[in-house]
């Protein structure tokens, strides 16, 4: 057995482990609200085996006192949570180790579905990605898609074993589709759009293995069907109404208006190659994308595009259809919502641009070898490698530059340390603290953490109480701009600026 990929793959998965691993307290700094309020979430049911609003065990948990989210992350946290770790490592541990195992996952997928000779390439293009490195580094539900899906995807196009082999891979592939479309809400338009691709590419496969993609359709069609009451009437319908397309005024015509505007701006360059700090979670200056991708990238499509008309054979057209057709269906569910375009929501693409460039590469290395012979595919292979460190290296430097810049780190911190001088003053008083805010802080958080007892009851806003010694108790507003508390009386015991 040649050990040589083996090996490979494993050093590879280390570098895409450093970089996701390293420095997880620092880069991004400050931990994001939706950040924060998955590690309250996660404190509160690590604490008293329930959400902060007292629902024992729930599957689904309040954020900000505006909404309902899924709680696959929030579980996962609380799992952790209770190490030894800062409270950013603890809310971010998660996505990392999710960004980690995506790598061996392109890797698998790049064998499946390009050839197996570009499977390090693919899995080398993943690992060093600044969007696939952000996305691993924050502590979000959305970071668990791309490995499920990608997982999923490899065991599904699995060829090897007999029937009971390959009825257990297609039922694991289920699961995790299903954990993919239950984790994330745009998943309930990615997944079942995926599924629709590969019955469209690889139906000759379907049909000669049905009881295998049935039972993993199956299983995903199950959990779409399960939540659906709750994303379309339950408690997910507040947030489907703030971010959806069909909230937009003006009827049908600008909603189908504001529908292609973003779908196109998902294949923009500045969408691709610049980034935007309004758009998930990102920073001004931080390219999502290597520029040494692009051209590859589009090298990558022209290739499969070729590849899909050809009459010769079927599993090459039938994969190449496959991945053009995920590359022109991932902007939707990011296009059905405003503001668009948003990375984050189509975050199911992830792996495909590592695909799309190692086609590129092995491409560009044919067609130089064809040109100058052998030569000239060395000179180019080395080239390229050169290449990409030295952009992953400059890209690392500018994404540990650039985001202690961002200005609404800032104003997170400010709010924390605001919130931390509150906390301590009233501790002194013997005060109970209810603060109302429109986003869950990680300094409420903190504290909780050392001595307070948090809960949370929902409102327009979030109004946390920390009970301590509960002699006395203080109402606090934190606002975008100051933070004040009164005492029971009206009188005013806390002021400090947040900016």
């Amino acid at each position: 057995m040649n050990r040589r990929p083996l090996l490979v793959l494993a050093l590879l998965t280390l570098i895409g482990a450093a970089l996701r691993l390293w420095g997880l307290d620092a880069a991004p700094p400050g931990l994001h609200p939706d950040e924060a309020a998955n590690a309250y979430e996660a404190f509160c049911l690590r604490t008293t085996g329930a959400a902060s609003d007292g629902r024992a065990l729930p599957w689904v948990f309040p954020m900000h006192g505006r909404f309902w989210v899924e709680g696959s992350y929030v579980w996962l946290v609380a799992l952790v949570q209770g190490l030894p770790l800062s409270l950013p490592v603890s809310t971010r541990l998660p996505a990392a180790l999710a960004g980690v195992a995506l790598v061996p996952a392109t890797w698998c997928l790049a064998r499946r579905l390009l050839t197996p000779r570009v499977a390090w390439v693919a899995a080398g293009l993943l690992a060093v990605e600044p969007l696939a490195v952000h996305y691993s580094r924050v502590g979000l539900r959305a970071s668990l898609v791309p490995p499920a899906v990608a997982w999923a995807l490899v065991l599904l196009l699995d060829p090897r074993g007999g029937r009971p082999a390959a009825l257990w891979r297609g039922a694991l592939a289920g699961v995790l589709a299903a954990f993919a479309l239950w984790s994330y809400t745009p998943q309930r338009v990615w997944v079942p759009l995926l599924g629709l691709a590969l019955l469209a590419a690889f139906w000759s496969r379907v049909k000669r293995e049905p009881t295998r993609w049935a039972l993993a359709g199956g299983l995903a069609a199950l959990a779409l069907v399960a939540s659906l009451p709750w994303t379309l009437g339950g408690g997910g319908r507040a947030r489907l109404d703030a971010v959806s397309l069909l909230a937009l005024e003006g009827g049908g015509g600008a909603q189908l208006g504001a529908f292609v505007k973003g779908y196109a701006l998902a294949f923009s360059p500045r969408a691709l190659l610049s980034g935007s700090s309004s758009r998930g979670f990102w920073a001004e200056g931080v390219r999502p994308l290597l520029w040494v991708e692009a051209p590859l990238i589009l090298l990558g499509v022209i290739s499969l595009a070729a590849r899909s008309v050809r009459r010769v054979g079927e599993a090459g057209p039938a994969r190449a259809r496959f991945l053009l057709l995920w590359l022109l269906l991932h902007p939707v569910p990011a296009a059905l919502t405003v503001p668009a375009p948003n990375p984050l929501r189509s975050i199911g693409v992830l792996p495909l641009w590592a695909l799309l460039g190692a086609e590129g590469a092995r491409t560009a290395l044919a067609l130089a070898q064809r040109w100058r012979g052998r030569p000239a595919r060395r000179g180019l292979g080395v080239a390229l490698v050169v290449a990409l460190l030295v952009n992953a290296g400059v890209a690392g430097a500018r994404y540990g530059a650039d985001f202690p810049r961002d200005e609404r780190r800032a104003w997170f911190a400010g709010q924390s340390a605001a919130l931390e001088g509150l906390l301590l003053a009233a501790d002194q008083a013997g005060a109970d603290v209810e603060v109302e805010c429109a986003w869950v802080e990680a300094a409420l958080v903190e504290c909780a953490g050392r001595r307070w007892r948090p809960s949370t009851r929902q409102a327009a806003r979030a109004h946390v109480t920390l009970h301590g010694r509960g002699h006395a108790r203080w109402s606090a507003l934190l606002g975008p701009e100051r933070l004040i508390a009164h005492d029971a009386s009206g009188r005013e015991v806390y002021r400090r600026p947040v900016r």
